[in-house]
């Protein structure tokens, strides 16, 4: 994660999760459930009203402006799945399944109302530090109307030696050029920011209309994805039931059958909204349809594509109000997929974990 990347996580919670009290809520609801603990068999002292304060302060809160990088943060210091509607779920879960045991009720609840705290000083120290060590960080510098995209070469998609390395060069040159020649650009229009470290990271840089593109193919191959994660779950649910042999190969035809038609399905969204022609555009249509099933592949195999959130300039900044009004569309419907992807990841990510584990509480 780059410097500016932790900074901004710093003061996105800071904004979303300090200024608003949810710490303070967090603390009090923990305060009275462990005051009841406390009181043993004396009369107890009401918290609903507290622990619907402390819903209706968190339920609207999503990850959808934030990096893959910074919502893998949150996830490391435990903060991901106390906020929204995961956060609702964990209390409800907590306060449900101990009704009876009041006591461990309480130690749970405080456990998380120390996480949230601690995460507080954890950002606040983040903060001191880095502005002290580096001053104002920039991040990378873009061309103007340009977008960070950044690329997760992992798990089948790893880059472990020069080979994997010249053949997934060749996949991504494969890939950009189809999305680059459906906004008449050239391949060598995305350029390398950098890369870091880790699963290997590489940062790139394109222009507006092609990352909003690639965010669409996004959006579809995820929908695809969550489908087929359900149709999963349903096969491993059949699986354990030791049902009929019929049904199980009738569910694994329905994943191979879902691969295969959700990729025609996205070659056929972008190119009606591009509104290319078979006979003049010949090239263009091959080289995208190409891209599109080269990114699947990609996503498929445990790669990963994330878009850093664009952010819109000010007329008075530079450019031409024409340009910077064509550039605002642009950014906005591309914040719009952003969230959508978003919650397409937090869908997906639940079937996986088979959405939250309450005998863990």
């Amino acid at each position: 994660m780059q410097i500016l990347e932790l900074l901004n996580l710093a003061k996105w919670f800071d904004n979303t999760v300090v200024t608003p009290g949810i710490i303070s809520e967090y603390g009090t609801l923990s305060s009275l459930i462990t005051q009841n603990a406390q009181r043993g068999t004396g009369q107890a002292i009401p918290f609903e009203d507290q622990k619907n304060k402390l819903f209706e302060s968190i339920k609207d809160i999503n990850y959808n402006s934030l990096t893959l990088e910074q919502i893998k943060y949150l996830e490391r210091i435990k903060v991901s799945d106390l906020l929204g509607e995961s956060g609702i779920n964990q209390i409800e879960a907590i306060i449900s399944k101990h009704n009876l045991d009041i006591a461990t009720a309480a130690e749970k609840i405080e456990d998380i109302s120390k996480i949230i705290s601690n995460a507080e000083d954890n950002f606040a120290e983040i903060t001191r530090i880095l502005k002290k060590t580096f001053g104002s960080e920039d991040g990378y510098e873009l061309p103007e109307g340009h977008i960070q995209l950044r690329i997760y070469f992992k798990d089948d998609v790893a880059i472990n030696n020069l080979s994997d390395f010249k053949e997934l060069s060749s996949l991504w040159y494969s890939i950009g050029r189809g999305f680059a020649m459906a906004q008449n650009d050239a391949p060598e229009s995305i350029t390398i920011l950098g890369a870091e470290k880790g699963s290997i990271i590489i940062d790139l840089c394109a222009a507006v209309g092609i990352v909003v593109m690639i965010s669409k193919a996004l959006i579809e191959a995820l929908k695809v994805v969550e489908r087929i994660q359900s149709i999963r779950k349903l096969h491993e649910e059949v699986v354990s039931l030791k049902l009929d042999n019929d049904i199980k190969k009738s569910l694994a035809d329905a994943i191979a059958n879902e691969t295969k038609d959700g990729q025609s399905k996205i070659v056929t969204t972008l190119l009606n909204g591009l509104h290319l022609k078979k006979e003049s555009d010949g090239d263009i249509i091959k080289a995208l349809t190409q891209s599109i099933e080269e990114l699947i592949k990609f996503l498929n195999k445990g790669g990963a594509v994330d878009i850093i959130e664009p952010i819109t300039p000010d007329n008075e900044e530079s450019g031409t109000d024409t340009e910077n009004d064509s550039y605002r569309d642009k950014a906005s419907e591309l914040t719009n997929n952003l969230s959508e992807i978003r919650a397409l990841e937090n869908r997906i990510k639940q079937l996986e974990n088979n959405t939250i584990n309450k005998n863990n509480y």
